[in-house]
């Protein structure tokens, strides 16, 4: 990985393409506001409902070349049943997605692709109202891929790099 974050949907790998469209490839990125080393953090979670994810937590700015905690985990079936079903349901990769017209300067963003058969989206960054509230959940879709116990390792690291850069 580069010393910036990723930008989403830059590859996606021949292997897990399903052209039924049975399955999806994914990652979102999601960037913390504007604020003050070392409270500055982002992740990105990557993954394919058909097998495993990853995420990648940096905390801080790419200039303070902090780490990266990098943590693969197997996306459990009944997980990947949901997003499946949901993003079927909501119609994500198909659904024209609306870019909202007003920039936003300094707050957090979050950026996400998926592909699911041949199709491929790239989510705007800055929605209109109702479709961000479809990213809303769309992301709390995705986080809950990651299994609860490397949420919690990952806070808790995040604070203890937080403290050691504060004394």
């Amino acid at each position: 990985m580069s010393d910036s974050s990723p930008s989403p949907g830059t590859a996606w790998s021949a292997e897990k393409v399903d052209p039924s469209g049975a399955e999806i490839e994914f990652e979102y990125v999601w960037h913390e506001g504007s604020v003050p080393p070392p409270h500055h953090y982002w992740f990105s979670i990557k993954g394919w409902t058909g097998g495993n994810g990853q995420i990648v937590f940096v905390p801080g700015y790419p200039f303070e070349a902090p780490p990266q905690w990098v943590q693969p985990f197997p996306i459990a079936p009944e997980r990947a049943a949901a997003l499946k079903a949901w993003v079927r349901g909501q119609r994500i990769v198909e659904r024209p997605w609306q870019e909202s017209p007003s920039l936003m300067v300094g707050g957090s963003h979050r950026a996400f692709s998926l592909c699911r058969g041949d199709r491929q989206v790239q989510v705007p960054t800055q929605l209109s109202a109702d479709d961000a509230r479809l990213a809303d959940e769309l992301a709390g879709q995705i986080q809950a891929l990651v299994p609860e116990t490397i949420w919690r390792d990952l806070r808790e690291r995040h604070a203890a790099h937080v403290q050691s850069c504060c004394r």
